[in-house]
């Protein structure tokens, strides 16, 4: 049995409220998520207070990234504490663009709410079995994996 997965692009994960920025570490307003939970915040080290401010670098952090300098690192921390089999269980689901899967099963990519530096671009945690970045930064058109979070 192949497992199903669902993919979506940044401006479909925002419900298009993203669309407009073009400023980086600006949050879009609403996503997918069900009422009561949210995408996931994503911070670069530029960004004042950008460890508290970052749901991602707080469940990298949580789940195996050392560094408290930088949003990623080369280390398995991440994949062997929070990847596939584990709790809380970020699938290797690999991303979709132009009609094709790539990478499933080896790597993760989950959109956050973060827009990137210009309009084309958003933040995403993106993850495999040898390194972890809680602040990636990919086109806004490929089709990845999101995880609601609890809205506080």
């Amino acid at each position: 049995n192949t497992p199903c997965y669902s993919y979506y692009s940044w401006d479909a994960a925002t419900l298009g409220s993203g669309r407009g920025i073009s400023t980086d570490n600006t949050d879009a307003q609403y996503s997918i998520c069900p009422k009561g939970w949210k995408l996931p915040t994503s911070r670069t080290t530029s960004a004042a207070n950008w460890q508290t401010k970052s749901d991602f670098y707080v469940l990298a952090h949580q789940y195996g990234l050392d560094s408290t300098t930088s949003t990623s690192e080369s280390d398995n921390g991440f994949y062997t504490q929070a990847g596939p089999g584990t709790v809380p269980n970020f699938l290797l689901a690999g991303y979709y663009y132009n009609g094709s899967f790539d990478v499933g099963g080896s790597s993760g990519y989950y959109w956050s709410s973060t827009s990137y530096g210009n309009s084309l671009y958003a933040r995403n945690l993106y993850f495999d079995s040898s390194y972890v970045n809680s602040a990636n930064s990919n086109p806004r058109r490929l089709g990845f994996s999101v995880r609601c979070l609890v809205a506080e």
